[in-house]
C-alpha cells in the first residue's frame, strides 16, 4: 500500500511539473509573438514618415534641378529616373539585402533566451 501511495505522489508531482513547463512555455511564446508584433507595429508607423519625407525631399530636388537646367520637366525625369534606378537594384537584390536580413532577425529574435 506504501508503494502504491508514493506512485500516486510521483504521478502529481509529474503532472504538476508538465502543467508548469506548459504554462512556461506558453508564457515564452508570448513575450516572443508580442516582440515580434511590437517591432513590426512600430515600423508601420515609422515608415509612412519617411516615405512623406522621401517624396518632399524629392519634390525639392525635382524642382531644384529643372531650376537649375532651366527646364520644367527634366528635374522630374532625373529624379524619376533615379527611383527607377533604385527600384531594380532593389529587385535585382532583394533576397541578399531584405528577405535574408528580415528572416535572420525575425529567428534571432524568436531564438533569443531572456533572463529575468
Amino acid at each position: 500500500m506504501r508503494h502504491e501511495q508514493q506512485f500516486e505522489d510521483m504521478i502529481g508531482k509529474v503532472k504538476g511539473h508538465i502543467t508548469t513547463y506548459y504554462e512556461l512555455m506558453l508564457l515564452k511564446g508570448t513575450e516572443k509573438i508580442s516582440f515580434v508584433l511590437s517591432e513590426i507595429g512600430s515600423r508601420l508607423l515609422i515608415v509612412p514618415i519617411i516615405v512623406f519625407s522621401a517624396f518632399f525631399l524629392s519634390f525639392g530636388a525635382a524642382y531644384y534641378i529643372s531650376s537649375v537646367l532651366e527646364n520644367k520637366y527634366l528635374g522630374f525625369l532625373i529624379i524619376g529616373g533615379a527611383y527607377l534606378i533604385l527600384a531594380f537594384l532593389v529587385l535585382s537584390f532583394r533576397k541578399t539585402l531584405l528577405a535574408r536580413p528580415f528572416r535572420n532577425r525575425i529567428i534571432k529574435e524568436m531564438c533569443k533566451e531572456q533572463s529575468f
